[in-house]
């Protein structure tokens, strides 16, 4: 497949392994409070497996041009789900939530 493709389309499936893997972390993770860190490393590798599965293992008819598509919302989906499985939240993630969402000024 590397050999056919076009350095744009190979930019391209990076920017789908990493959307996949890092954002639903990064957007999940500040403004939602029942992320904890063992629902981000599960979101970060169910994102990267995913990712990878879509690339290189589908065969070339059912492939997409741009896999993104499919591999993004099953990162969110993941991030969001295993909460709701594991059912953990930390106790103290009002606090941390309020301190990061304020403004210096108005914390002090």
């Amino acid at each position: 497949m590397v050999k056919e493709a076009s350095i744009g389309h190979l930019v391209a499936l990076a920017f789908t392994v990493a959307a996949s893997t890092f954002t639903p972390i990064f957007i999940l993770g500040i403004w939602w409070r029942g992320i904890t860190e063992k629902d981000a490393i599960a979101g970060l590798v169910i994102g990267l497996l995913v990712s990878m599965y879509m690339i290189e293992t589908l065969p070339l008819f059912l492939q997409f041009k741009v896999p993104g598509i499919i591999t993004v919302p099953i990162g969110f989906l993941s991030v969001y789900s295993v909460p709701k499985i594991n059912r953990k939240v930390p106790a103290d993630v009002n606090e941390f939530m309020k301190r990061i969402h304020t403004k210096e000024s108005e914390a002090a």
